[in-house]
C-alpha cells in the first residue's frame, strides 16, 4: 500500500522537481547532477525517496526535448523515471518493476494506467495490471493476470456498483467477503476461495 500511494502522490511532486535544477552542477549539455528531493516538503520528499531510493539524492537529470529523465548517477542502478511538464510519464525501478501513466490528470494526480511487477526480483515479470478508462477518460476500472499466462485473474469495477470479479473455473464470478474470507456463491453457497498455481482455487 505504500507503494500504490507513492504513485498516486507523484504527480503532485513533479513540477516541485524543477526547483532542483538551482542547485545541481553540471554533468553534459543536457544534464545536469542534481538531488531530486531538494526543495521538497519533508513529507514530499521522504516519498520520493520510499518510491526512487538513496539514488535521488545524487540523480542524473537529462532533458530529452519534451521529456526529462532521472537516473541514478550510479551506473549499476537501472532504475530511471521519465516525466514531461504535465506529469509523471514512466517509472522503472530496478527489483521492482515499470508503471506506466496516464497522461490525462485525475484531479490533481496522475494514475498508473499500465504496471508490470517482477514480484520475486528476479529480472523478469510476472504480474502485468492495467486500469479501464471510461467514455470521459476518467478511472472506471482495473484489470489484473497475476501470472501473466494471458487469461486475467481479476476485475475491478471502480464506479456504479464498485464490483470485483475473479476468472474460476472457466468463468467471472462476484467476490465477496464473508467472515473475513474471501469467496464466491454457488448455488447460493458460499464457497471461499484462494489464488494458487496461477489460478483462483475454491477451499474443499
Amino acid at each position: 500500500m505504500k507503494f500504490a500511494k507513492c504513485i498516486i502522490t507523484l504527480a503532485s511532486l513533479i513540477s516541485a522537481l524543477i526547483a532542483v535544477f538551482p542547485y545541481a552542477v553540471a554533468a553534459g549539455s543536457d544534464c545536469i547532477i542534481g538531488d531530486l528531493s531538494k526543495g521538497l516538503s519533508e513529507e514530499k520528499a521522504n516519498i520520493l525517496q520510499l518510491l526512487g531510493g538513496d539514488w535521488i539524492k545524487k540523480a542524473k537529470i537529462c532533458d530529452l526535448g519534451f521529456y526529462k529523465i532521472a537516473v541514478p548517477s550510479d551506473a549499476r542502478n537501472n532504475t530511471f523515471l521519465i516525466w514531461t511538464e504535465k506529469g509523471p510519464f514512466l517509472i522503472f525501478e530496478d527489483g521492482f518493476g515499470l508503471n506506466l501513466f496516464s497522461p490525462q490528470l485525475q484531479g490533481d494526480s496522475s494514475i498508473v494506467l499500465l504496471s508490470l511487477q517482477d514480484r520475486d526480483k528476479n529480472g523478469l515479470f510476472h504480474k502485468i495490471s492495467y486500469r479501464t478508462l471510461d467514455d470521459k477518460g476518467l478511472l472506471s476500472g482495473e484489470v489484473v493476470d497475476f501470472n501473466m499466462d494471458g487469461q486475467p485473474d481479476l476485475k475491478l469495477l471502480l464506479t456504479g456498483d464498485k464490483k470485483a470479479e475473479i476468472w474460476l473455473n472457466g468463468r467471472w464470478h462476484d467476490l465477496g467477503i464473508k467472515d473475513g474470507q474471501k469467496g464466491v456463491y454457488e448455488d447460493k453457497e458460499f464457497r471461499p476461495v484462494y489464488f494458487e498455481g496461477g489460478k483462483w482455487q475454491l477451499k474443499r
